[in-house]
Order: C-alpha cells, then structure tokens, then sequence
C-alpha cells in the first residue's frame, strides 16, 4: 500500500508543476505521453487538461474493458446498452 501512496504523491507533484510549465514543455510531455505532435490549435488550458488525465490514467488506471468496449462500439455507430426503467429494459 505504501508504493501507491507514493504514486498517488507523485501524481499530485506532476498535476501542480503542469500549471507552471510553458507551451513548449507541454508540447513536449505531450508528444512524451501522447507518441505524437500535439495539435496545432490546442490551447495551453486544454492541453495542461489532457495531460493531466494522462497522467492520472497511468498512475491510477484507465477505463474498465468493458467500458472501452461499450464507448468502441458506440463510435462505430452502434447502440449501447438499452437503460433501464425500473425493472424493466427498454427496447
């Protein structure tokens, strides 16, 4: 338990120093995370965002399989899974 804890203050380390770092350097830890450019147009604001979720999907993990299924399926054009109202299932 203690290795996360470490992790989890690294994490908060890494999220505080993103708001102080120039456009270059975030273009840089961009590509570092990212494995390509950063967009042209992105703004310091939005990539300071980006960058921060990354960083807190490697420390802490990411999305579930079956919600990167779920959200694959849906980009396609799909359907996701119908709600549900009560106990029963809308069709």
């Amino acid at each position: 338990m203690a290795g996360r804890r470490i992790d989890r203050e690294r994490l908060a380390s890494d999220l505080v120093s993103l708001a102080q770092v120039g456009l270059t350097a975030l273009r840089e830890k961009w590509l570092e995370l990212y494995g390509r450019p950063a967009p042209a147009g992105f703004r310091t604001q939005f990539l300071v965002q980006c960058i921060g979720f990354k960083l807190q999907e490697r420390a802490l993990g990411g999305l579930k399989p079956s919600v990167r299924r779920l959200l694959a399926a849906i980009a396609e054009g799909g359907r996701g899974p119908s709600p549900i109202v009560g106990p029963f299932r809308l069709i």
